[in-house]
């Protein structure tokens, strides 16, 4: 018989605890127009955001029921506003760009 690390098999026992963590409360931030990317949503007036992650997106009725069971506040910042997904390129930098513009530009498909 092979050991066993914190002697279970002699009879020990351990007792688990789940330890709850409380979540972080949601924002939801209304906004005149929302350009989700999403064919099948495109536009939406509200965002809820849970610990800057995008947890549900669509109106401020539609996500009544949701929001009804998680604590959450409403950040009105951005109410006449239209927001848009940020768009990342990690290659290029605006001076970067302006300089290699000048250039001639040698490419395996027309650019």
């Amino acid at each position: 018989v092979g050991r066993v690390p914190g002697g279970l098999l002699a009879g020990d026992t351990a007792t688990f605890h789940r330890v709850e963590t409380p979540m972080a409360m949601i924002t939801v931030f209304p906004a005149r127009r929302i350009h989700t990317m999403d064919p099948s949503l495109p536009e939406a007036t509200a965002i809820a955001v849970r610990d800057g992650r995008i947890v549900e997106v669509g109106s401020i009725e539609s996500l009544q029921p949701w929001l009804g069971r998680h604590e959450h506040m409403v950040d009105n910042r951005f109410y006449d506003a239209v927001l848009l997904p940020g768009l990342i390129d990690p290659h290029m930098h605006p001076g970067l760009i302006a300089l290699m513009l000048a250039c001639e530009w040698i490419t395996p498909e027309a650019w």
